[in-house]
């Protein structure tokens, strides 16, 4: 079995830290399922302040589907941020960049 490194995480344990680390930094990571619309962003990221953020988690090596970049530029185009994160690396840089830019935050990470 080959051992897993940040650069071979599942999806699914990606958003796990994703989900840890927004929480210890004084956000909320919620879980972004529409039924009726396939392609939405995989979290709603809520930071104090008013700061919203949709976020699609990636494994290193994914990539993002045509349907999901309509819904990510049907996002935009209504005044919103959307960030597409490809693997542990990227979330990290993620939370501090946005611990770094939000004054309501701590740095936690």
């Amino acid at each position: 079995m080959k051992k897993r490194t940040p650069d071979n995480y599942r999806e699914s344990e990606l958003e796990k830290k994703f989900k840890t680390m927004v929480s210890r930094n004084g956000g909320l990571a919620y879980k972004f399922v529409s039924p009726s619309q396939r392609g939405v962003p995989d979290r709603v990221v809520i930071w104090p302040g008013g700061h919203l953020h949709f976020v699609e988690l990636k494994t290193h090596s994914g990539v993002c589907t045509p349907i999901q970049e309509l819904r990510q530029k049907e996002i935009v185009e209504r005044g919103h941020f959307v960030i597409n994160l490809y693997g542990l690396r990227q979330i990290e840089d993620y939370i501090v960049n946005c611990v770094a830019s939000i004054p309501e935050l701590k740095e936690v990470v």
